[in-house]
């Protein structure tokens, strides 16, 4: 179930430039999930009482310190498909249908000086 969760939340996130809204979504599904698995860092076997809070033995431990990255890339995505959200909500009509049209087939600007 968990990896189900996991693969819709990537195919969530891999859909920013189509749909920010869904990118917004997998992205706080993310955060979700890698606040959850960093949390098994207080409670993880592998924890070494002896050497320190942040020392974890190889085997169990480890593999949870790449959640920090992960959750820190969750969030900066989060960010990203609200810019996208609010830069789509805020353009022109005119903009809008420019954006779907090839750019062979766009109208050439020119400037007047």
């Amino acid at each position: 179930m968990l990896g189900c969760i996991e693969i819709a939340t990537a195919v969530l996130l891999g859909l920013r430039y189509v749909a920010p809204i869904a990118s917004a979504i997998g992205s706080v599904l993310a955060i979700g999930l890698f606040a959850t698995t960093l949390s098994f860092i207080v409670t993880t076997p592998g924890w070494e009482p002896t050497l320190g809070f942040p020392a974890l033995s190889a085997m169990p431990g480890q593999f949870l310190l790449k959640d920090i990255l992960l959750f820190g890339a969750a969030v900066w995505s989060l960010g990203e498909s609200l810019k996208a959200i609010v830069a789509r909500r805020f353009r022109s009509p005119e903009d809008r249908a420019m954006n779907y049209l090839p750019q062979t087939l766009r109208p050439i600007q020119v400037s007047a000086e």
